[in-house]
């Protein structure tokens, strides 16, 4: 039982330093984002905090009805446009 505890104690550790490693590349990354010149939008989004501060995860977007409906409605235009262009060429 003794050893047991020992391998999650040295699980939890790696952890932890893979966490540390994990905000070092995001911190790297988003230096050479900035000197390039990119945006936050061009990569991952930022993960969002959830519960305990320690524990960082990310949440899914959550679009109203109408925001959706939207969306729904630009892409169908989008496409509306596209057939009609695909169409005109072919003719």
């Amino acid at each position: 039982m003794l050893e047991l505890k020992n391998v999650i104690q040295e699980l939890r550790e790696e952890y932890r330093r893979a966490q540390s490693d994990l905000k070092k590349l995001d911190r790297a990354i988003a230096t050479i984002e900035g000197a390039a010149g990119a945006t936050r939008a061009m990569s991952e989004p930022a993960p969002r905090k959830h519960g305990d501060a320690k524990h960082l995860t990310e949440l899914p977007r959550i679009f109203s009805v109408a925001a959706r409906r939207r969306i729904s409605q630009a892409q169908k235009a989008r496409w509306a446009k596209f057939r009609a262009d695909k169409k005109q060429r072919a003719s």
